[in-house]
C-alpha cells in the first residue's frame, strides 16, 4: 500500500510538472508548442557532394558544419582555398537526378539581395553556427548558385583571393 501511494504521488507530480511546461509554451489556441532546435554537426565536403565533383575540385580534406533539424532540413557550410573557375566548372558539371523538374547546367550569378532573402529564412542557430558564411563583406565576394537536385549550392567567391565559402543545402 505504501508503494502504491508513492507511485501515485510521483505520477501526480510528474503530470503537474508537464502541465506547467505546456502552459509556458502554449499558443493562443491553448495548444502546447514544442520545438526542437536544429543540431549542428561536423561534416566533410567529401561526404556532402558527389565523388566526381569532389575529385574535380582537388581541394583535399575539407571539414565544415552541418545543420540538421527534425523536419528534414539539412544545410552544410565549408570554407576552402581553390581556383574559382575550377570550382564553378566542377559544380556546373556535377551530376543531378534526371527526373527532376529544375536543374542548372551551370553556376549562375545571384545578387546580394537574393542571398539576403535566403538568410532571412534561416534560424538563429544556423546563422550563429555559419556566421563565417553569412557575416561577410558583400563587396568582397561574388555570389553564385547552382541547383543540382537533391542539392542546392550557394558559393561566395572571393574577389581578391582563392577563398571559397560553400553552402550545400538538401532540397
Amino acid at each position: 500500500m505504501k508503494y502504491a501511494l508513492l507511485l501515485y504521488s510521483f505520477l501526480i507530480i510528474s503530470l503537474l510538472s508537464c502541465n506547467k511546461n505546456a502552459a509556458d509554451n502554449s499558443s493562443d489556441a491553448g495548444v502546447a508548442i514544442y520545438t526542437i532546435p536544429p543540431v549542428v554537426f561536423h561534416t566533410s565536403l567529401h561526404d556532402s557532394i558527389p565523388t566526381m565533383t569532389y575529385e574535380a575540385l582537388n581541394v583535399g580534406k575539407v571539414l565544415g558544419i552541418k545543420i540538421k533539424n527534425t523536419g528534414g532540413y539539412d544545410a552544410r557550410y565549408f570554407t576552402y582555398e581553390a581556383d574559382s573557375k575550377a570550382v564553378l566548372k566542377a559544380l556546373a558539371e556535377s551530376p543531378f537526378d534526371r527526373s527532376c523538374f529544375i536543374a542548372d547546367t551551370l553556376c549562375r550569378k545571384i545578387t546580394n539581395e537574393e542571398l539576403l532573402l535566403i538568410k532571412k529564412s534561416l534560424t538563429a542557430t544556423e546563422l550563429e553556427a555559419a556566421n563565417f558564411f553569412w557575416d561577410t563583406e558583400a563587396d568582397s565576394f561574388e555570389v553564385y548558385e547552382s541547383i543540382k537536385p537533391p542539392l542546392k549550392h550557394q558559393l561566395l567567391v572571393s574577389k581578391i583571393s582563392n577563398r571559397i565559402l560553400h553552402r550545400v543545402e538538401l532540397i
